[in-house]
C-alpha cells in the first residue's frame, strides 16, 4: 500500500533515509523511524547506488487510461437515464457492482465496482443503494 503523503514528501522521505543511512545509522533504525519497511530502504539505497540521486526522484504516476471507449461510455449513460430494467439492470435499485456486470455482459470489458462507483460520480451520477466494494 502507498504511504501517505504528496510525491515530493515521499521523495523526501527516501532521501532521508539513503542520507541516514550514509551516516551511519542503521538500515533497521531509519526504517522504523520512518515508518517504512526495511525492505523498502534498501531497495531506496539500491536504486540510489545505481542511477544516484535521480533514482529516489518521484515519478509522476499517470491515471491509466479508461478502459471503456468513449462511445461505450455513452451507452452505459444512456443506460443509466432510460428505464433500468431494459438495460439489464435491476428493476427496484441498481447498484455500482450491476452496472459492472451488465458491462462486461455486454462489452466483456472487466472494470472493479469501485471505478464504476467513481466513474459514475464524476459524472454526477449517485447510484441508489449500496455498491458491492467502495
Amino acid at each position: 500500500m502507498r504511504p501517505k503523503g504528496s510525491a515530493v514528501e515521499l521523495e523526501n522521505r527516501r532521501r532521508l533515509a539513503v542520507a541516514c543511512v550514509k551516516e551511519g545509522y542503521r538500515q533497521a533504525d531509519v526504517a522504523r523511524v520512518l515508518k517504512a519497511d526495511s525492505s523498502s530502504v534498501r531497495r531506496w539505497i539500491r536504486a540510489e547506488k545505481k542511477h544516484g540521486d535521480e533514482g529516489l526522484a518521484a515519478v509522476p504516476h499517470s491515471r491509466g487510461r479508461s478502459k471503456l471507449t468513449p462511445d461505450q461510455e455513452s451507452v452505459v449513460l444512456r443506460w443509466l437515464q432510460g428505464d433500468p430494467v431494459e438495460s439489464g439492470l435491476s428493476p427496484s435499485s441498481w447498484t455500482a457492482s450491476h452496472v459492472m456486470k451488465v458491462i462486461e455482459q455486454t462489452f466483456w470489458v472487466t472494470v472493479h465496482p469501485k471505478y464504476i462507483y467513481f466513474w459514475l460520480k464524476q459524472r454526477g451520477i449517485q447510484p441508489p443503494g449500496r455498491h458491492a466494494s467502495a
